[in-house]
């Protein structure tokens, strides 16, 4: 059975057999086959096995479908540095597969609040990325006290839907090398919920004056205990210095279907107020925010002078917003796919955690002189 690259890849070779061995050789036709097949082996850098393999390194990706309709595409991408507490100790969670609108919070949200004053919610920020150093996590009981990190997931009004193609996770040790000590562990985590977190700010309409108020998703709390990630199917753990990188990849078929951009029509906000304090959760509906996947990374024993660089990268395919359509570029989708989707998702599958520097290099691009000298000399 002959593949759709495979037949393409021997056309390319049959044009460079008749250019070189016809009744007089043509050099021009020989120039052109061996650059078409250059771009053409340049271009199975981006085939699906490779864009979920290295997300940090490919831009530009779109999922292959076989009714492929016109979309933006965009990278995010964020740096963070965070230490742990005195004991060495620090938890991450993240969830890549959530955008919503940044003017979400520009105007006033459906909210039921049980409060002793007038409250205003005006602004603020959520997110899916939460961390905890706090000096009483000990990694062997739950803990509440998680913070969260606006990484960029509110982006302007332009998209209406979205759909994530890859993303990963990559955690390095970037303090000094003379006291190096500790652990650090990844795991993925499957655990559902339909809270989002983050930072709303509240105004007293009678005084006017401000808190600042974080909500946190109930379930994180578990995790203060690292048992649950050293328990989970994909986990590995290693030396502080060599750091950890998580990757992400579709759990079914849903997960690679658009899903609508978080706006100030799709959220509700419940909770209570009481002595500048606010207790309550931020619903997030599952039509526009898809979870059940959830990276996790834990750092235990590292020395008080650590310090950890986390990088992020996420690969989204958009849908523009229809007052947008004439001002955002799209295009059909034209990954080259040698590869069936699902086999794809198996391989990566196989090893979604490794450390931070391995295997993190896609295929270099080969020209077809290069594929024939290595033919030769073998």
């Amino acid at each position: 059975m002959i593949s759709n690259y495979e037949t393409i890849f021997l056309n390319y070779i049959k044009r460079l057999y008749k250019a070189i061995n016809g009744e007089t050789m043509n050099f021009d036709n020989i120039e052109n086959a061996i650059n078409g097949l250059m771009k053409f082996l340049a271009k199975q850098e981006y085939n699906y096995l490779n864009i979920l393999l290295y997300p940090e390194k490919i831009k530009g990706m779109k999922i292959p479908s076989p009714v492929p309709i016109p979309s933006c595409c965009f990278q995010l991408r964020c740096s963070i540095d965070l230490k742990p507490n005195l004991s060495g100790n620090l938890a991450i969670m993240f969830n890549p597969y959530f955008l919503g609108d940044r003017e979400h919070f520009s105007s006033m949200f459906n909210v039921d609040v049980n409060t002793d004053k007038p409250y205003a919610f005006t602004r603020g920020s959520y997110t899916t990325f939460f961390y905890n150093n706090h000096s009483s996590l000990n990694g062997k009981s739950s803990n509440p006290f998680w913070t969260m990190q606006n990484i960029g997931q509110e982006i302007p009004n332009v998209y209406d839907q979205y759909r994530l193609v890859s993303a990963c996770m990559v955690v390095k040790y970037i303090a000094k090398m003379d006291n190096v000590s500790g652990v650090i562990g990844s795991a993925i985590v499957f655990n559902e919920t339909n809270e989002l977190g983050g930072l709303v700010v509240a105004i007293d309409e009678n005084t006017h004056s401000s808190i600042e108020m974080n909500f946190m998703p109930k379930m994180l709390n578990q995790y203060g205990n690292f048992d649950l990630a050293m328990d989970s199917f994909y986990h590995q753990e290693s030396y502080c210095l060599e750091g950890t990188r998580v990757l992400y990849f579709p759990l079914d078929e849903s997960y690679n279907e658009y899903t609508k951009i978080l706006n100030s029509q799709l959220t509700s906000l419940k909770g209570k107020i009481r002595n500048k304090t606010f207790e309550g959760t931020y619903t997030a509906n599952e039509t526009y925010y898809k979870s059940g996947f959830w990276q996790m990374v834990y750092v235990m024993g590292a020395a008080k002078s650590a310090n950890f660089k986390i990088d992020i990268y996420c690969n989204f395919e958009c849908l523009p917003n229809a007052k947008f359509m004439d001002y955002l570029p799209q295009s059909i989708n034209n990954t080259y796919n040698d590869i069936d989707i699902k086999k794809a998702i198996e391989i990566v599958q196989k090893k979604p955690i490794g450390k931070y520097d391995e295997n993190v290099n896609p295929p270099r691009k080969t020209s077809i002189l290069d594929q024939i000298k290595n033919k030769l000399y073998k």
